[in-house]
């Protein structure tokens, strides 16, 4: 999500309708998402290519939009997930009150398309948060680590459906591609079952990298876990609520999985693509298993470096 105007755009219609006295902070634009019309939102998204989000309408924005392929209804589900459990958690105060998900208003499809709408977060990402000059003078830096760190624990701590298979927890069984960074493009290329043939295909995989017969293997853990794996910075947003308090807000779902524990260890040990996430180990590292570690990288390897694509599909057959 980036800046407000930028999102905008230079068109102006619809209008937003004048607001009216709400139960919640989202009534509104609760509201306003279930009654705004399909075609409003595809004309939008066809001035939006290829950046694939806006907020509406563009004189006063109530949501966030974003829109692709039809896989993206999956990081919705995900998202629902993580609205509901954050919710809960800070009803029973289970977590910080101050760790949020924007709230997933309306889903649907139109043609090749999916569109999410949201609740709009009118905040600032972690990079403008924290190297605001003097740096910490916009938030205070190691509260906004602090909270993202017990943002993932915990998620880490949903409850898993008895259904859930590795992926995303979405209905369409083809939308359930696990998106990570181990992968080439972060993205599997196959859906798989359950734990074992993800493990028996990563084996596999692994094997590339050694004289045959000399291979580790690597053994997964059974019990899957709510898996955050993207740790962009501009994927953590904050902002004053109305009594001052910094509010967390995570955003963007689409690495968000339900996967065996080391992922997610992986995602916040090892995969170093981002300045946000040493500080985000450091706080919540010693936490995570690092038995496989080592092999997952190896997978790492043999996914982006090789040229796999025809390799990988067999290996995956004959797992």
């Amino acid at each position: 999500m980036s800046e407000l105007a930028a999102a905008a755009g230079a068109s102006s219609p619809p209008r937003s309708p004048p607001l009216e006295p709400c139960a919640d902070e989202n009534e509104a634009a609760r509201r306003f998402a279930q009654a705004v019309s399909e075609d409003e939102l595809w004309q939008r998204s066809e001035q939006r290519l290829p950046y694939g989000h806006f907020a509406y309408p563009t004189d006063r924005p109530l949501v966030w939009v974003k829109f692709g392929e039809p896989w993206r209804l999956a990081e919705a589900d995900m998202q629902r997930l993580a609205w509901q459990w954050l919710r809960s958690q800070r009803e029973t105060k289970q977590c910080s009150p101050d760790i949020h998900v924007p709230e997933v208003f309306r889903t649907f499809t139109r043609g090749p398309r999916a569109f999410i709408i949201m609740e709009l977060v009118d905040g600032t990402v972690l990079a403008k948060s924290v190297f605001a000059k003097p740096m910490g003078s916009l938030h205070p830096v190691e509260q906004c680590f602090d909270l993202i760190a017990e943002g993932i624990q915990v998620l880490r701590q949903m409850p898993v459906p008895p259904d859930a298979t590795p992926g995303p927890y979405t209905a369409e069984y083809g939308h359930r591609i696990i998106r990570h960074p181990i992968f080439k493009d972060q993205a599997a290329r196959f859906v798989y079952r359950d734990v074992d043939q993800l493990e028996r295909h990563l084996n596999k995989v692994i094997a590339c990298r050694f004289p045959r017969g000399e291979a580790p293997t690597l053994h997964l853990e059974r019990q899957l876990v709510f898996s955050y794996c993207d740790l962009n910075d501009e994927n953590f947003m904050f902002k004053r609520d109305a009594n001052g308090r910094l509010r967390l807000y995570i955003v963007d779902f689409e690495h968000a999985s339900f996967l065996p524990l080391c992922f997610l260890a992986y995602a916040v040990l090892r995969h170093s693509q981002w300045w946000s996430q040493p500080p985000i180990a450091e706080r919540i590292g010693a936490t995570f298993p690092d038995t496989n570690l080592d092999l997952l990288g190896h997978a790492d390897y043999v996914f982006k470096v090789f040229v796999w694509t025809s390799t990988a599909s067999t290996l995956h057959r004959s797992a």
